[in-house]
């Protein structure tokens, strides 16, 4: 009886220890689909707010509908690139490109690169495995290819290369944004844009500035806007600089030639120089590097003698801070007087940065385009593409520096130097402004006579030290170029000029009147 009464209690315990598991199962699992449900819906209404980015046939109830209904196969979904003008410049220059002088200008003018850089570019892409096309359907490489340099070259839409290409904007698209761009920066962009890297590449850049009076000197720095409307709507400060409308700001080092060998991440429009150059891997790290900091140079003292200096610098405008390798005119010039006109010739001189941005953007108009991508990163690696293309097309189609068409192709450019100009060089009214307590203050302590430290500083504030080395090299330079200048009129019988290819065509010129 009483085992019984046992297995009766024990039956009843499960009974309830079950129900209540069940209970707490199904309560959960009520749970778990309300909180999904209300997980869904929030995502749904912050998809609304943001925007989520659009697949080909996403949409609830999408079916694909062919292009041309009434034709078969594949030729049902494909516009025929084969009958666009393109296929046919592409075809007949493969196939024999000395008998077409023509379709050669007009493809350069078109794309802004040769037909040689086209097809070094074609060979090296249709080399990697990841942008191989199928051989039956898929649109050629080439077709591709040149519809990714006609839209950095023009800044069209990729609806309006539709028509031209004959290729669905759809695949021109993506071709550019996940292939090309892509591909550009991991292959080409170490290899293109780059600083010099041994004694001789670096003398060679230095040899450029040392004839237009500035020995020492390996590049020029400033920076750059390009419009972007792709930002979020509350960064709208933030992106608007002095430009007065959204813009990413990228800082750009430059040769004497046009040639870029550095540019900085892309930072937002209102970013001040100083700030983009807390972060300039080029100036932070490789001009404090062995070679740089170690490479020896001339300068004439006041009783014209040469004066061995050692660590190489780099010219800017008054934006940059006081780093002794960031070398700018005098903010206090005086009304005249040989810092008056050193400061004046600093700014002649780095024209040259302003220059290739006058060049880089009227050679790729998608740079002059308002912007539309939203990752700011797809942006600047579109602007480093182009200083690729802009380098490439520089050593493909180098030409001597006393060469006539040098100073032609120089002179033909200069149309964007007021645009791009910032206007700090003299930074007016100071400029003309007495000479300040720190200009008393380095020539009290025999600034005069310089002897500058040849260790580089970093970029930062204008403590004392910083600032005393700036302006002894500053000085240097100064009572430089006003011996150069006299012997420079004893040697050539002209004044120095800003570019070698001046000074040939002055003296060309001079020889034709005699």
């Amino acid at each position: 009886m009483v085992a019984h009464v046992r297995d009766e209690r024990t039956r009843h315990r499960r009974k309830m220890i079950i129900g209540a598991l069940a209970t707490l199962i199904i309560a959960s699992a009520a749970t778990y689909v309300v909180l999904v449900m209300e997980m869904e819906d929030r995502r749904a209404r912050v998809a609304r707010l943001r925007g989520r980015p659009s697949a080909y046939g996403s949409t609830e109830g999408f079916k694909r509908t062919p292009r041309w209904p009434d034709k078969e196969r594949n030729s049902k979904w494909l516009l025929g690139y084969e009958e666009s003008s393109w296929w046919q410049i592409i075809s007949r220059l493969t196939a024999s490109a000395d008998e077409h002088p023509q379709l050669l200008k007009q493809f350069k003018a078109k794309t802004r690169v040769g037909w040689p850089i086209f097809q070094q570019l074609l060979l090296d892409m249709s080399r990697d495995a990841t942008l191989r096309e199928r051989q039956d359907v898929s649109i050629p490489l080439s077709m591709k290819l040149c519809a990714s340099l006609r839209h950095l070259a023009t800044g069209s839409s990729f609806d309006s290369m539709e028509d031209a290409f004959r290729v669905s904007a759809q695949v021109l698209r993506r071709f550019f944004w996940d292939k090309f761009i892509p591909w550009m920066i991991a292959n080409k962009y170490s290899e293109v844009v780059r600083a010099p890297r041994t004694f001789d590449e670096l003398a060679h850049v230095v040899g450029e500035f040392e004839a237009a009076g500035f020995p020492g000197c390996a590049a020029s720095v400033d920076g750059t806007h390009v419009a972007w409307v792709g930002f979020r709507a509350g960064d709208r400060a933030d992106m608007t600089g002095k430009e007065g409308y959204p813009t990413l700001v990228f800082g750009v080092t430059v040769d004497h030639s046009y040639k870029i060998m550095h540019i900085t991440r892309a930072h937002p429009g209102a970013t001040n120089d100083n700030v983009v150059m807390l972060e300039d891997e080029f100036h932070q790290t490789t001009m404090h590097s062995d070679l740089y900091k170690n490479f020896e140079f001339t300068l004439y003292d006041e009783d014209r003698r040469k004066v061995r200096h050692r660590g190489v610098y780099a010219i800017c405008d008054g934006g940059y801070g006081d780093s002794r390798n960031l070398v700018s005119a005098f903010r206090n010039a005086g009304v005249v007087g040989p810092k008056l006109d050193w400061s004046r010739w600093v700014g002649s001189v780095r024209k040259d940065v302003e220059c290739t941005f006058g060049v880089l953007k009227q050679r790729f108009r998608i740079l002059y385009t308002h912007i539309a991508r939203r990752k700011a990163n797809d942006v600047e690696n579109m602007f480093k593409v182009c200083a690729i293309l802009h380098n490439l097309i520089l050593e493909r189609e180098r030409v001597q520096p006393s060469a006539d068409g040098y100073a032609q192709y120089v002179n033909a450019l200069q149309r964007d130097i007021a645009e791009n100009d910032d206007g700090a060089d003299l930074h007016e009214p100071a400029a003309y402004a007495n000479l300040s307590a720190a200009d008393d203050i380095a020539r009290s302590e025999g600034a005069e006579n310089p002897q500058p430290d040849p260790a580089l500083d970093c970029v930062g504030g204008a403590s004392p030290l910083v600032l005393r080395k700036k302006r002894a090299l500053q000085d240097a330079l100064v009572v430089h170029l006003e011996h150069y200048r006299k012997v420079h009129r004893a040697e050539y019988g002209v004044d120095v000029f800003v570019y070698t290819s001046s000074r040939e065509n002055a003296l060309r010129r001079m020889a034709d009147r005699m």
